[in-house]
């Protein structure tokens, strides 16, 4: 259990702001797209070939603008909310030899046991990654440059490709770089099985071997599965 502390309405109301319609013509003329009785449209996600290719580059250009604008809203809701958030969240990186590279609640758990790491003299670290779509290409790559072996967590299995889905974005990230890191990918928690900081600890003990050897032998790490 958590304490979940939630801003006022009238504060939030002000935030998001009231939605603006557009305008479309149908059947019965001009009217606001967006559900209304009085106003009936059609709507769905059908297009036709004529002009699919041209919406899809829209929606393109739009995820581009999109990498650039959640900073800027990000830094109104931490002034509106003092709750600061970031494409990637780094944590313990600056110096750190072994990063682990995840999504969610996991990485409460790996920050945990990089502080305990951290004690022993093991120059752990982590980086939390908060938004996945745009993915945040280049903060990524800069923030992993210099890192010896990284480690992706996946919770989730992409059958027949090389690596997880989240491991596929982050190799992506580092093809055009000439200093990149030894990258390891690591699959956990499938169906919600819990992931233990035992667990977490073993996979820093592993980047340490493969930093260690300067290769990593196994595409794929299958952690907190029965054989």
């Amino acid at each position: 259990m958590e304490n979940v502390l939630t801003l006022p309405d009238n504060i939030v109301k002000d935030f998001v702001g009231d939605r603006r319609f557009i305008k479309v013509k149908g059947h019965m003329g001009e009217s606001e797209l967006r559900l209304d009785p009085g106003a009936p449209i059609t709507m769905g996600p059908f297009d036709l070939q004529d002009f699919y290719f041209e919406h899809k580059l829209q929606q393109v250009e739009a995820m581009s603008r999109a990498l650039e604008a959640i900073p800027d809203i990000d830094a109104e809701y931490e002034a509106l909310s003092g709750r600061g958030y970031r494409l990637i969240e780094p944590y313990m990186v600056d110096d750190a030899e072994l990063v682990l590279v995840g999504l969610g609640s996991t990485m409460g758990t790996v920050s945990y046991v990089v502080d305990k790491l951290r004690e022993k003299g093991v120059k752990a670290g982590l980086v939390k990654i908060r938004v996945f779509r745009p993915f945040p290409k280049e903060e990524l790559a800069k923030t992993l440059r210099n890192i010896p072996a990284v480690g992706v967590l996946d919770r989730a299995i992409s059958f027949g490709a090389p690596n997880g889905p989240l491991c596929e974005e982050v190799k992506t990230a580092f093809y055009e770089e000439k200093d990149r890191p030894l990258i390891a990918n690591f699959i956990h928690g499938l169906g919600g099985r819990d992931t233990s900081p035992s667990m977490i600890e073993g996979i820093f003990h592993k980047l340490e071997k493969i930093k260690s050897m300067g290769r990593v032998d196994k595409l794929i790490d299958y952690v907190g599965v029965r054989e």
